[in-house]
């Protein structure tokens, strides 16, 4: 099945540290809508719109819009918005959609940002007018800090707080209100933590 792929995937150093790339450069968690508003259910994509004139429902980790959710997440075998099924249908949109898995496992940044920024709007070249948030030299330096690294470590966490204002005021994305850059616990095997309070362990 195509879940037990992506599975083994996720495992791999130069994957979990463009998912981590992508993360900080989207700004986003686990659980929170374009809007910074978060939500309080994975039970599946929260396909809320806001009324701030910013009509999207991009939600999670990777901003996923629900169309792209559900065009894609039966190769993930996504039952769920659960964080672990959001990384596998982000590894999904490299593969399957922007055909930039070869450039993302052979650790070529440059090569994966000219397929990914089509997809992600915070990634070089800036496909989308005034919607870029990283450029390549920053997105070379996150890569190399990322890799070896587990899921969230360095990128921004679960219930890490993204305050509105800041990032509209040009602060880097992926980073605290005070300017600082969230991390996760460093306890060994803690991959996420979800919004029940469990603790989800594993490699």
């Amino acid at each position: 099945m195509y879940r037990d792929y992506y599975e083994k995937l996720l495992k791999n150093d130069n994957i979990r540290a463009m998912l981590n790339v992508i993360a900080s450069c989207e700004g986003a968690t686990y659980n929170i809508m374009y809007t910074y508003k978060k939500f309080y259910s994975y039970k599946d994509h929260p396909r809320q719109i806001q009324g701030t004139g910013l009509r999207s429902d991009a939600a999670g980790r990777y901003q996923f819009l629900s169309p792209t959710w559900d065009a894609y997440k039966r190769f993930a075998g996504a039952t769920d918005f659960s964080p672990h099924n959001q990384d596998l249908v982000a590894i999904v949109l490299i593969h399957r959609k922007r055909f930039a898995l070869k450039e993302v496992l052979a650790g070529d940044v440059e090569g994966a940002m000219e397929k990914l920024s089509y997809e992600w709007a915070s990634l070089p070249p800036f496909r989308y007018k005034g919607q870029g948030q990283c450029n390549m030299a920053k997105v070379k330096q996150m890569f190399a800090s990322f890799k070896g690294k587990r899921m969230g470590d360095g990128a921004v966490a679960l219930d890490d707080y993204i305050d509105p204002a800041t990032m509209r005021a040009g602060a880097p994305s992926g980073t605290n209100a005070n300017g600082s850059v969230p991390q996760l616990p460093s306890t060994e095997g803690v991959i996420s933590i979800m919004l029940t309070g469990a603790i989800v362990t594993g490699k």
